[in-house]
């Protein structure tokens, strides 16, 4: 019975304890989703109204934004959509665009913005031989995203770069600053009307001056973030969109053949291989220019191989590559010796419905190599294996007496001006080199009246 009893009681318990937990459980439930709809609101009254109003729509989905055509620049919209968010923000943005004519953009850019009731802040202008012009505009940031939009429409959009710095902290702790500073300032005022030592005013002077001036400064870094939140910064540069033809040519290997360039690209520089085995050779083409252009021939006469002999690994080498594209092209071989290649591409500018443009700048070539080590397989040296290291060492050793010979020319005129200063002191203290006295009269006859101590 008394067990029975204690059972009862454990049994009890525990349904206490497990309903008190769960009553507190909930109460903080509600509690938390009260402070939160509270924050949400950004310190309105938590109503019931107004925490159906904070909480997010599942009723009606946005519908999907519709794909738009980037144009051949292929830059895309911007995605920052400035809001009231109860936050300093400031809001900035770099463009690039190209045009035919850079000072009509200018003014169609200008004139944009003004009509987004922005102004032009500053402008720098360079013309022939490459006109460019940037512009500084200052824009609503409500309008921000429209003017960029518009702005983008004038030419061809090369970069954009576009950001948004929350500077919130620092506006707070700025004017915290000043109201501390403020406060100061006040309290000192009143020391210095009733201090009558001349030594306590003059301290009392350095001391106002000094937080005066501080005061200043900070309400400068206050009026100048105030006024980079209030108006949003767009740089706009215009460059000439020329007819010009330029190439970027990168050419790399790896060893084997078997995946039809699609490890490309290798390795720059140098690639080691055994001899008599595959190699791959990467041949990447790409244009860094404004103007579109063809590949009108590839070959590298090193390797005696040609445009042909050439796999497109990606890209499309029928078609003609846009500004910014680039097409990849593969090749196998073999080789038996080391050797560097000596690649080379000419391409030709084209316009916009293909045709050949004329002018001395729509050719461009590039070239550019990498070496091709051969090694010997594993095994015991052969002739050829001798033959190459001799080479290498011969190579080596003219190479070293060059370096000995430009680091020696220019000092040969060391000995001989060493050899006129001799002549030159000679010349003062006589010879050192002269023979002594005695050594003249040797062979002849000496003077008779000589005594015996060579008096």
């Amino acid at each position: 019975m008394r067990r029975r009893h204690r059972t009862i009681l454990t049994v009890a318990v525990f349904a206490l304890v497990v309903a008190a937990c769960s009553g507190a459980s909930q109460g903080d439930l509600e509690s938390v989703e009260t402070r939160e709809v509270a924050q949400g609101g950004a310190g309105a009254a938590t109503s019931p109204t107004q925490a159906a109003a904070l909480a997010p729509d599942t009723t009606s989905a946005p519908a999907p934004a519709e794909a738009k055509d980037l144009g051949d620049s292929g830059i895309a919209s911007v995605a920052i959509q400035p809001a009231d968010l109860g936050r300093d923000i400031i809001f900035t943005a770099d463009l690039s665009i190209a045009t035919q004519d850079v000072a009509a953009a200018g003014r169609e850019v200008t004139r944009i913005v003004e009509g987004l009731g922005g102004f032009l802040f500053g402008q720098e202008t360079r013309g022939e031989p490459d006109a460019v012009s940037i512009l500084t505009f200052k824009v609503p940031p409500d309008r921000f995203t429209e003017a960029l939009e518009r702005i983008g429409t004038v030419g061809t959009l090369r970069n954009q770069t576009v950001s948004a710095s929350d500077v919130t902290g620092r506006i707070v702790d700025l004017e915290s600053q000043i109201a501390t500073i403020e406060a100061s300032i006040t309290r000192l005022r009143g020391f210095l009307e009733q201090a009558t030592d001349t030594k306590a005013i003059t301290e009392l002077e350095d001391a106002l001056m000094e937080r005066e001036t501080r005061l200043e400064q900070l309400r400068g870094q206050l009026r100048t973030l105030e006024r980079q939140v209030a108006l949003a910064t767009i740089t706009v540069r215009l460059f000439e969109l020329q007819n010009r033809a330029a190439v970027d040519l990168g050419v790399s290997a790896y060893p084997g053949g078997d995946d039809a360039g699609l490890s490309c690209p290798g390795t720059g520089g140098s690639t080691s291989v055994e001899r008599g085995t595959a190699v791959t050779l990467c041949v990447e083409v790409q244009n860094p220019g404004d103007t579109r252009i063809r590949v009108v021939d590839l070959r590298d006469p090193v390797l005696d191989v040609g445009l042909d002999d050439f796999e497109v690994v990606y890209g499309v080498l029928d078609e003609d590559l846009e500004p910014g594209e680039s097409v990849m092209l593969a090749t196998v071989l073999e080789i038996e010796r080391t050797l560097r290649t000596r690649t080379t591409v000419a391409v030709k500018a084209v316009g916009e419905e293909g045709e050949e443009l004329a002018g001395r700048d729509t050719v461009a070539n590039a070239t550019a190599s990498v070496e091709l080590r051969a090694v010997a397989p594993e095994g015991v040296p052969g002739f050829f294996d001798g033959l190459q290291a001799s080479w290498r060492f011969l190579v080596t050793l003219f190479q070293f007496a060059l370096l000995v010979a430009g680091a020696v020319i220019p000092f040969l005129w060391v000995p001989v001006l060493v050899w006129l200063a001799v002549r030159w002191l000679s010349g003062r203290v006589g010879d050192p080199f002269r023979r002594s006295e005695p050594d003249r009269w040797e062979g002849s006859d000496a003077p008779a009246d000589t005594d015996a101590d060579g008096a």
